[in-house]
This record gives C-alpha cells, sequence and structure tokens, in this order.
C-alpha cells in the first residue's frame, strides 16, 4: 500500500499538468484570471492594444515527453488552449457572461496550424506569448510563440503598473525585460483562427472589438477643415450615426494598416517565417500569467 502511495506521490508531483481534470483547471483559471483583468483594466484599453500580447509562463514535465526526450508535439495544443483563455479573457472577457444585448458569445476554434523551430527538453521553463494579429470579415486571428523564458526579472502585470499610474500613455501598460533576440529566441509559432458565435449567429470581429471596450467612438477626433454650418453638423451627424451601425469605421487608419499587413502573414503568404518574426520581445504587454 505504500509502495502504491509513493508511485502516485511521484505521479502528482512530476506529471501534475497531465493528470486528469488538470486541463481544465488550466483553462478556466487562465480564463477567470485573463477576466478579472479586463474588468479592472479596462478603462485603459485603447484601440492600440489590440495588438498587445498575454504572456503565460509553464513548463515541460517528463509526462509531456516523446521517445526522443522533448516536448511531443500534440502538447504544445493544450499550452494553446490556455494562452488563448488568457488573452480572451482580458480582452472580450463580458461577452462569455453578459453577451451582446444580453445574449451570450462564445469564441469558437476555426483552425489550428503549428510550426515547431527548437526542441524543449523536459523540464525547460518557456512562455506563450498570444495576441491578436488581425481579422478580416468573419474571422480572428491569434498568434502565440513559444519562447524561452527571460532570465531578468518578471514585468509588472498591467494591473500595477497602470491602474494606478495614469501620467502618460506609456505607463498604461507594463514594460518587459529584453530578451536574447537570437533565432533560439522563438521555439515554435502557432495561428489560431477563432469565429464569435451568438446562438447560431457569427458576429463580426469589429462588433467584438467594439463591444469590448477596444474600439470607442472616443477614441476618433473630428477635426473641421472648414467653418461648422447646419449642413456640417448634419455630415457629422450622419457619420456618427454610421459608427454606431458600423464599428468598422471606429478602427483607426493605423491600426487597420497592421490589420492589413498582418493579414496576409498569418495567411502564409510569406511563408513560416514571416510568422515567427512577428514575435517582439519589447515593448507593453497586457498581463502575466503562471501558469502549471
Amino acid at each position: 500500500m505504500e509502495a502504491w502511495i509513493w508511485v502516485i506521490g511521484l505521479l502528482f508531483i512530476f506529471g501534475l499538468k497531465n493528470m486528469p481534470l488538470i486541463w481544465h483547471f488550466r483553462f478556466f483559471r487562465a480564463l477567470a484570471a485573463g477576466m478579472l483583468v479586463h474588468r479592472k483594466a479596462k478603462p485603459l484599453f485603447q484601440p492600440s492594444h489590440i495588438f498587445l500580447p498575454a504572456v503565460s509562463a509553464t513548463r515541460s514535465p517528463l509526462m509531456e515527453c516523446d521517445f526522443n526526450l522533448h516536448k511531443s508535439n500534440s502538447t504544445y495544443f493544450t499550452d494553446l488552449d490556455v494562452s488563448r483563455a488568457y488573452l480572451s479573457g482580458i480582452l472580450f472577457g463580458p461577452l462569455f457572461l453578459k453577451g451582446l444585448n444580453g445574449q451570450r458569445c462564445n469564441l469558437i476554434v476555426g483552425a489550428v496550424a503549428c510550426s515547431f523551430r527548437r526542441e524543449i527538453k523536459p523540464y525547460r521553463a518557456y512562455e506563450t506569448w498570444t495576441r491578436i494579429a488581425c481579422w478580416d470579415d468573419k474571422w480572428i486571428y491569434m498568434v502565440t510563440h513559444f519562447v524561452s523564458s527571460r532570465t531578468s526579472a518578471l514585468p509588472p502585470d498591467m494591473l500595477e503598473s497602470g491602474a494606478d499610474n495614469r501620467k502618460n500613455e506609456s505607463e498604461k501598460f507594463p514594460q518587459v525585460s529584453r530578451y536574447d533576440t537570437t533565432k533560439g529566441a522563438v521555439l515554435a509559432s502557432a495561428v489560431t483562427q477563432f469565429v464569435c458565435k451568438q446562438g447560431r449567429r457569427t458576429v463580426p470581429p469589429a462588433h467584438i472589438l467594439a463591444a469590448s471596450g477596444l474600439l470607442n467612438r472616443t477614441h476618433l477626433a473630428y477635426q473641421p477643415s472648414s467653418p461648422l454650418s447646419p449642413s456640417s453638423f448634419s455630415d457629422k451627424r450622419m457619420r456618427l450615426d454610421e459608427t454606431i451601425s458600423k464599428p468598422e469605421a471606429l478602427i483607426p487608419a493605423d491600426v487597420e494598416a497592421i490589420r492589413r499587413t498582418n493579414l496576409g502573414v498569418v495567411q502564409l503568404q510569406g511563408g513560416w517565417g514571416k510568422v515567427h518574426e512577428l514575435f517582439q520581445s519589447e515593448g507593453a504587454i497586457l498581463g502575466f500569467h503562471k501558469c502549471i
């Protein structure tokens, strides 16, 4: 009996990440952590924050390794689930509970593609950096980079650096420490296609971003080039009505430029090399999540 206890104990220690129901715990814990960030930091959101990454840290236990003694290819996808859940909670948290017009929404995975560059050895620490790369009329494209863990201090999360300090835009989100920019920094990259469903109805990505507070009429500045007249007031009202019914009109020009550029990248028009190059080790992040 004592021998079995030792065996179970060792399996729990060395294979906790792969125990039954642990995936569910990891997924919903990450989603809840992201939703908590959204709840407290939504007033800080700007359109440019759409493209910021959320970072999750974990390790590869022995139970995840294949006969080559490195992380099995199939186990990358469970890490992707957790990393995407954290980012989705941060950006779209209320949609999973309150939904749009009182009807709950779901983000459904339509396709996932992954490219492996470097093996991950047993118990090696690594991070997943997940962010929205772009979207079209139907799909949201998320890109995840598996990267080696940094050796310097961890960055503060968004709440620590932003919620209590709003002096300027650069202080609203934390700055991350510098990574080694050698080719070995990115271990693997993945592209995920999401579609938002409200019942059986497909919700356009621009509507989701607007409902989440990432696109707002206050982000647009109306600057008339000539003195105002009754007709100009009418034109302004028409443009305002258009932004209410068409959230696409709320997208700033610089955000739209990034969206169009990245769309070709995630569609692999330039190969996986361009997807790997989307990883940026410097700048701001949405949040940091320590995962099992």
